[in-house]
Parts: C-alpha cells; sequence; structure tokens
C-alpha cells in the first residue's frame, strides 16, 4: 500500500489547487467594494457645507446605487456635483438624482454602461472621488452636536439599494458614513449664491467662525481663471471694516487663478487691540469680487479652494491668535454659473454651421424616424424661422436657404450667439 501514498498525495494536491484555481474569481469578487462619506465640521446656518463621497474597490464599476438618509432636520441635503470627480466627463449611460424636498432623503443612481465589454467604467482605485454632496444646516444646530449622514437601503424616492454593479454582479458595498459636527474650533469657508454667465463685479465671502479673537489673518483662495476673473477685494460691510482693521494688503494673479487677502487689525499706534471678536456666529471677513466668463453655454458649477502657500513668498491660510499663527480649518466652496445658450439658427448637430445633415436630422426629429440618429442638444437652435415651435417649416427653411437663395436664417446667424427673442425652447445641453 506505501507506492500510494506518493500518488494520494498528489492527486490532494491537485484537487487543492483545482478548488483554489476554481473559487479565486469569487476570491476575488468577495472583497466587498467600500462606499464613504467624509466628514465635517460646520456651524449653525452654513450653507452648501460640501461632503466628499468616495469609492473604492479591486475591480472596474459599471454602476453604482446609493441610498442616504440624515439623522436630524437640523442637517439638509440639497445638491449632488460630480465636479472634480471621476464621473465628470465620462458618458453615463443614466444618471438620477433625488433629494426630497426636506433634504432628508436622497437616492442617486448612476449606470455607466449596462451592456459588455463595458468600456466605459470606473477604473480599479482607492478612495475615488465620486462626487461631492452639499448640505444646509439650520440656525439651530448646537455646537459640538454630531448629526449622521447615513447609506440607508429603501431611501428616497424611488427608494434606493445601496449597491455597486462590476462584472455584471450586484455587490452589497462596505459603508461609512458621514459625521456632521458642530464647531468648536476656528474655520475659514466661502460663501456663494447663483451668478449668470456674463455678470461682472459679483461678489463672494470669506467667512470666520471662529472661537478666539482675531488679530490678524491671511486667506489665499485658488479659481479657475478660464471661467473667472477677479476684478478686486473688500473689507467694506464686514466685520473687518467694523472693528477697524488699519492694513489690508491684496494680491490678485488672474493669470495663475488665484487672490491673497492679508489684514493686521491693530498696527499703528496707539494699539487699541482692535480684534474680530469670537461672536459665536459666522461673520463675513473680505469680500472677492469676480467676472464671470460670458460664453459660458451650459450651467456650471466651479470651484473656489482655500489652498495653502500660493503667491511670491508662499502665503498660508492662516490667524493671528494671542499672538501665534494659528492654522484654521478651511471649507471650499462652489460657485453655481446660470450659462447662456450659445447656438446658431437652424444647426441641429452643433457643428456651428449649417450644412445638408442639418436639413436632414431636422426632419428626421420632426417626423420622429430617426431613433439612432445623436440627441439634440438645443433645441431651439431647430427654429430656423424663430417662431417659437419646431416644425417642418424649419428644414424647409434651412433648405431653400442653403439651395434655392433662400432668406436665412433669424439670428443667431451665421456666427453664434444667445438667442435675442426667447420662448419656449430649450437649450441647456440635456439630451431632448
Amino acid at each position: 500500500m506505501s507506492w500510494l501514498l506518493p500518488r494520494q498525495r498528489s492527486l490532494l494536491g491537485a484537487s487543492i489547487l483545482l478548488l483554489a484555481c476554481l473559487a479565486l474569481p469569487g476570491l476575488v469578487q468577495a472583497q466587498s467594494p467600500l462606499l464613504e462619506l467624509e466628514s465635517i465640521m460646520v456651524y449653525p446656518g452654513q450653507n452648501a457645507a460640501p461632503i466628499g463621497l468616495f469609492l473604492s474597490h479591486i475591480a472596474p464599476v459599471e454602476g453604482v446605487e446609493i441610498g442616504l438618509a440624515t439623522s436630524s432636520p437640523t442637517v439638509q441635503m440639497t445638491d449632488l456635483l460630480l465636479l472634480g470627480g471621476v464621473l465628470q466627463g465620462l458618458s453615463l449611460e443614466f444618471s438620477a438624482v433625488s433629494i426630497d424636498a426636506d433634504g432628508q432623503e436622497a437616492s442617486i443612481r448612476w449606470i455607466l454602461d449596462s451592456s459588455a465589454p463595458f468600456d466605459v467604467v470606473i477604473p480599479i482605485g482607492e478612495d475615488q472621488l465620486l462626487a461631492t454632496l452639499l448640505i444646509d444646516v439650520t440656525d439651530d444646530f448646537e455646537p459640538s452636536s454630531t448629526v449622521r449622514i447615513e447609506f440607508v437601503d429603501g431611501a428616497g424616492t424611488p427608494p434606493a439599494t445601496n449597491t455597486v454593479h462590476s462584472a455584471s454582479m450586484a455587490l452589497t458595498p462596505e459603508v461609512v458614513s458621514a459625521q456632521v459636527t458642530g464647531l468648536d474650533t476656528n474655520q475659514l469657508s466661502i460663501q456663494t449664491d447663483v451668478v449668470r454667465a456674463g455678470e461682472f463685479n459679483h461678489p463672494v465671502d470669506l467667512v470666520f467662525f471662529n472661537t478666539s479673537n482675531v488679530q490678524g489673518f491671511s486667506a489665499v483662495v485658488q479659481f479657475d481663471q478660464n471661467v473667472l476673473t477677479c476684478t478686486g477685494v473688500s473689507i467694506a460691510g464686514t466685520i473687518t471694516e467694523v472693528t477697524g482693521a488699519e492694513f489690508v494688503e491684496e494680491i490678485i494673479d488672474n493669470d495663475r487663478g488665484y487672490t491673497i487677502v492679508g489684514v493686521l487689525l491693530d498696527v499703528v499706534p496707539p494699539y487699541e487691540a482692535q480684534m474680530i471678536p469670537a461672536s459665536g456666529f459666522a461673520l463675513p471677513v473680505s469680500r472677492l469680487f469676480f467676472d464671470v466668463e460670458p460664453s459660458i453655454p451650459f450651467d456650471i458649477v466651479t470651484p473656489l479652494r482655500y489652498i495653502d502657500n500660493l503667491g511670491t513668498p508662499p502665503i498660508e491660510n492662516l490667524l493671528v491668535i494671542q499672538n501665534e499663527s494659528i492654522l484654521p480649518e478651511k471649507q471650499d466652496g462652489f460657485l453655481q454659473i446660470v450659462g447662456e445658450p450659445i447656438f446658431v439658427r437652424g444647426d441641429t448637430n452643433g457643428s456651428l454651421d449649417l450644412r445638408l445633415d442639418d436639413v436632414i436630422q431636422s426632419f428626421f426629429y420632426v417626423m420622429n424616424r430617426c431613433p439612432e440618429c445623436p440627441p439634440i442638444l438645443c433645441l431651439v437652435a431647430l427654429d430656423a424661422n424663430d417662431d417659437g415651435r419646431v416644425d417642418l417649416a424649419d428644414g424647409i427653411w434651412v433648405a431653400s436657404y442653403l439651395y434655392l437663395s433662400g432668406p436665412p436664417p433669424l439670428p443667431p446667424f451665421p456666427n453664434p450667439g444667445p438667442d435675442p427673442t426667447p420662448d419656449g425652447l430649450s437649450c441647456d445641453g440635456s439630451p431632448l
């Protein structure tokens, strides 16, 4: 029987190896993906506080479904931005974000690619930013208190189940919820509101929530110089002006996209110990002014960030408290810009000129004869005769202009521009 022992060992080893090989794909997929919301500190009454939503996974991802809920009405979800995340710029097959009217529940669904060979995916990676969740905090949010924003199956409308789709499998992720904690330390934040493309000197407030009296500060704000131009800095109407700041310095570099503000409150004798008081409220300390690029065709969101060590010499974001430099918490802002749609009338495909394919696509759209045609992104461009309707007359008008010396389309034509006669037709960049 001894001659069987080596053979038995070989068979046993081969069986173990075969089982391991068969189980390997399952073992790889057994490691759950991770969805994580970052925790932040906020002050009472704060608006548009950003919370990063992150994904980690060891395999490409074709889709994500998320349900979120807050544990208290003092924290309200308001918006979800793809800005700066791995989804920005990807061609999403399906995207739906629904936040209820009270901001207490949200359902999120993104499908990148639902059929093999899954060409559009989120690649393998750790701590990949999917999106930024914006929250508002009510005035009665208690300092040092904590509210959770949790991943909840069945949250939102329609109800969402937290799922990550990978390799045609629906995986249940591990989750890390966010803790929103009332500030008990010093914070610099940015307060914005909605602005229109082409607006001049739009104000953006730099805001302190300081738990100690502040003798001075420096703030370094970075912006997208292709979208915004900083035109000035002012302390007028802020707590800095009220307390009698004696030194205010500004550096604006629009070529590299940053602005630096430096303030000392008491530098000239007689020293009267002017300070920004620890009031327990968030107070504007300085105001930046921006011109907005006029040729933004659709609504966008652009970030305003506190970045250390910009300028020459490099400057940090800091507060002077009891004659010492203190690094505060920093919270960035996002400026929402309402775009001014730019188009050429009669141009159905966005090429900014008129050709036969524009005529054909106009007829196809009106008669619904080409379901595989590219989506129309600017319906008002099809209205060649500017009568507020899209019908057969528009394609005939363009064909007559191109081939029968007929009248040209109404403005904007031949150069792109905004609609001089707004009506019910849209041009918002979304497929119609």
